[in-house]
């Protein structure tokens, strides 16, 4: 026998106690049989029912069965006319560590053949005796206290028109108390750090639970009691308050000078619609408090073939609804007025942290953002989600609150208006009365009860994807996810992509991009650029391509820069596109300014370190002039693009080539086209200049001789008064290769033989001035032009310049000789002369 029978000598007469001894197990209730202050029958449905008498209490020190589908006990034990300090708990559990105490209330009953498993489901225990309290610890159905006390439920109901307490190892699933009577209370302790529940609670309210329990609320809430210390943090997990009938799911009772406290609601069957008001007992001048509402996801991501991906980056943006508040418990009303929230410190599950000033501020207005990345095995570990916060810094006293929120103020209280006194109910919760003060700060897409929220995701191999997940219910939220492989990608390789040193093609753009939304992702539900064939769409950034960046790849802001001395393929944006640093493109391009399509020229076979020239006769543009690169004195092929509106299909192309290097030099070159579609190709034919080469005088080192291209002139400053025909024709060799010279003298002298130098009038009409200090005779070779009109250019002031004929007299007057002898009509010539006219 287990039971023993210990009558009470207290004054209280309600103390007699029927226990379960130590060390000793009961398997049923039948061992109270017959015990004194105990009545057994068989009810209606037969079941064994044990009624306790209003002077007898239990207490298990043992190990007690009850299983509510078999068996019923009604304690009947009554605290009436008692008073707090002399009133007793109903049922005690009574362990110790050395003797522990085990109370296990219903059964948990299994199919090994299917697989399935259910609880009990009857009311087996009801406590029916008079209580003296809603709440006194004292006066509790059930206490228990210590490590070695235990209750274990495993379902089944409890009925109690009595509190509850008790700090004993809580294991419980799918129990419930349900209350009889009004404003019951689960007075702390409530169970301990050690304990695990999950069960339903209905008409009794909990305070201060001690540990990480599940709550199923029927009609019922979590409850506070007054704080008169540093903030507490609660959690409350698997919290399900979907059919509770209560006012409120959590009562505040954060008075003024007293410390709030902190709720993290872990995993809401139903999301953010947890109601966060003031207990009953209190009123709303004990309303101060915050609670967040959270829910724990994980993720696991696979390719289309099952495949676990590695380095997928998971972006989570919430959305602070209009009602998210920057709200202050301002330390003049915290418990310590001194200090204020000090000694509390930052929280460890809100925002809330203290400021220098020792209030304690909780901005939620900014957004919060996760980050996340997949494993090798695809997964993302267990993370938690704000969803929803709603914070209460004032009581309905505060008239600093009213005028915050825009709230009317009258005899000391909140109003709903100058009109209307009525205060504030249970009813304002998440309304806009009293100036959104009770409004949930919603933190989804929608900022409603749907706690829709959009998670994105980004691989490099792999298309954007996003994926709308409702965050409300219970336990932890698991998705699976599959992402598709990206088909724009051509290097499936990102580390060879990470390397690029240039980007001149618009695979090697697209791909370098994605690579760089890959490594910075932040959310986006588009690539930076997007490619269809050989096009690159830039959307609205700018995009600067540079032949000398010191990054293949780099974005600043709205502009993209990419390294690329010819960037092969077309490119289309709304922004602008800038070729530095002789960048060129292969393509076509559309920005802000127009569309240009950009083609190619070439010309083969033409002197290197030749000046060219490419000139639009059409549109009368140059198009292009530069040197030629190479070594001098080799064949080369030169080539660059350009744009369409330098150049379209069908006009006419002039090419000039010159070319001059020492005492070499080869005649001007000129050729025609017709542009095409595909551009514009060249072979050039250059001839040496043998007259130049023979005179053997470097034309780009005479110092006497300058340009004056805005007069058309050779100008001449000759110290010793004479100047060289054939030095004046080097000179304009010279200056015909120069990039002013191929486009304004080009053609414009011509060396007829090695004395003869012509210059052309319909090409550039050039004279020769004497700018110098001394008078000038230009000797050494005919120079003269086609139209018969004088070469020689002065202005006033100007000292005398003429032509020397007697080296030209030197040279040609065998000839004329041999021509008089030969021819006797002839012989009255003056023989000796020696001039020929000044002015030929």
């Amino acid at each position: 026998m287990s039971w023993s029978y210990l009558p009470s000598t207290h004054s209280s007469g309600n103390r007699n106690v029927l226990q379960v001894d130590a060390g000793t197990t009961e398997n049923d209730l039948s061992g109270l049989i017959g015990m004194t202050g105990v009545t057994h029958y068989i009810n209606e449905n037969h079941i064994d029912v044990y009624e306790i008498a209003p002077t007898v209490k239990i207490i298990i020190k043992g190990t007690l069965y009850h299983d509510p589908d078999t068996e019923i006990l009604i304690l009947r034990h009554t605290n009436a006319g008692l008073a707090n300090n002399t009133s007793t708990n109903a049922m005690n559990i009574s362990g110790t560590n050395a003797n522990p105490a085990y109370y296990y209330y219903g059964t948990t009953r299994t199919n090994s053949t299917r697989g399935t498993s259910t609880n009990s489901k009857s009311t087996g225990l009801i406590f029916s005796g008079a209580r003296i309290s809603n709440w006194h610890p004292s006066d509790a159905c059930m206490g228990g206290g210590g490590g070695g006390s235990n209750f274990i439920g495993r379902g089944g109901v409890i009925l109690t028109g009595r509190p509850c307490t008790g700090s004993m190892n809580l294991d419980v699933i799918g129990t419930t108390w349900r209350g009889t009577t009004d404003a019951l209370e689960w007075r702390n302790p409530f169970g301990n750090s050690n304990g695990s529940f999950n069960g339903t609670f209905d008409g009794v309210a909990v305070l201060l639970p001690a540990f990480n329990a599940t709550f199923k609320f029927a009609n019922s809430s979590i409850g506070e009691v007054i704080n008169q210390g540093a903030i507490t943090y609660h959690t409350l997990r698997e919290f399900d308050v979907s059919q509770n009938i209560n006012d409120y799911d959590i009562g505040s009772d954060g008075q003024t000078n007293q410390s709030h406290r902190e709720y993290a609601v872990i995993n809401s069957a139903t999301g953010t619609d947890v109601v966060k008001m003031w207990r009953n007992t209190r009123g709303s001048v004990g309303q101060r408090g915050v609670v967040v509402i959270k829910k724990e996801v994980s993720f696991n991501i696979k390719d289309a073939s099952g495949t676990a991906l590695d380095g997928v980056k998971l972006y989570l943006e919430d959305n602070p609804s209009t009602y998210a508040k920057n709200a202050t418990f301002v330390k003049s009303k915290a418990f310590d007025t001194v200090n204020g929230y000090t000694a509390s410190g930052d929280s460890p599950i809100t925002r809330g942290v203290v400021n220098a000033n020792g209030d304690m501020v909780y901005d939620y207005s900014d957004s919060e953002v996760y980050n996340k990345t997949t494993d090798a095995l695809g997964d993302i570990a267990k993370f938690e989600v704000l969803t929803g916060v709603q914070v209460h810094e004032y009581t309905t006293t505060d008239s600093d609150g009213a005028t915050e929120y825009g709230i009317h103020f009258h005899n000391g209280r909140w109003r709903v208006s100058s009109t209307n006194n009525a205060q504030p109910s249970y009813a304002d919760w998440d309304t806009s009365n009293f100036g959104n003060f009770y409004k949930v700060d919603r933190r989804s897409d929608s900022n409603t009860n749907a706690d829709d929220f959009t998670f994105k995701f980004c691989s490099y191999g792999h298309s954007l994807s996003s994926s709308s997940q409702a965050l409300k219910g219970l336990s932890e939220l698991a998705v699976n996810w599959v992402l598709f492989d990206d088909l724009v990608i051509t290097e499936t390789d990102k580390a060879i992509v990470d390397a690029y040193t240039e980007i001149e093609n618009s695979a090697k753009f697209y791909d370098r991009a994605k690579a760089y939304l890959t490594d910075n992702y932040a959310g986006e539900g588009a690539t930076i650029v997007a490619r269809s064939g050989n096009e690159i769409d830039l959307g609205s950034y700018n995009l600067v391509i540079d032949a000398t960046a010191s990054s293949a790849f780099a974005i600043s802001g709205t502009t993209i820069t990419i390294k690329a001395t010819t960037f092969t393929g077309d490119l289309t944006t709304t922004g602008t596109i800038t070729l530095s640093n002789g960048a060129s493109v292969l393509g076509s391009f559309t920005d802000a300014n127009g569309t240009n399509i950009v083609l190619p020229w070439s010309v083969t076979n033409v002197e290197a370190t030749a000046t060219l020239q490419l000139y639009n006769v059409t549109k009368d543009l140059e198009v292009v002039n530069q040197v030629v690169p190479g070594t001098a004195n080799t064949k080369v092929t030169t080539d660059g693009t350009y744009t369409t509106s330098q150049i379209v299909a069908g006009d006419n192309i002039r090419l000039r080539i010159t070319c001059q290097s020492g005492t070499d030099a080869f005649l001007p070159y000129e050729a025609f086209g017709v542009a095409s579609s595909a551009g514009i190709a060249f072979r050039a034919d250059q001839q040496a200049d043998t007259v130049y080469n023979g005179n053997g005088i470097d034309g780009s080192n005479i110092s006497t001789l300058s340009a004056d291209y805005p007069n058309v002139q050779i100008d001449i400053s000759d110290g010793d008064g004479i100047a060289d025909a054939r030095e004046l024709y080097a000179f304009y060799v010279y200056q015909s290769t120069t990039s002013t010279g191929i486009e304004n003298w080009f053609g414009a002298m011509t060396a007829i033989d090695a004395m003869n130098y012509r210059v052309n009038t319909d090409v550039v009409d050039i004279k020769l001035q004497n700018t110098g200090t001394t008078a000038l005779v230009i000797s050494g070779a005919r120079i003269y032009r086609d139209d018969d009109t004088s070469i020689l250019h002065a202005e006033s002031g100007d000292l005398p310049m003429t032509l020397d004929a007697g080296n030209l007299v030197q040279y040609i007057q065998p000839q004329v000789d041999t021509a008089i002898t030969a021819n006797t009509k002839v012989d009255g010539i003056d023989k000796n002369t020696k001039l020929i006219p000044a002015l030929l």
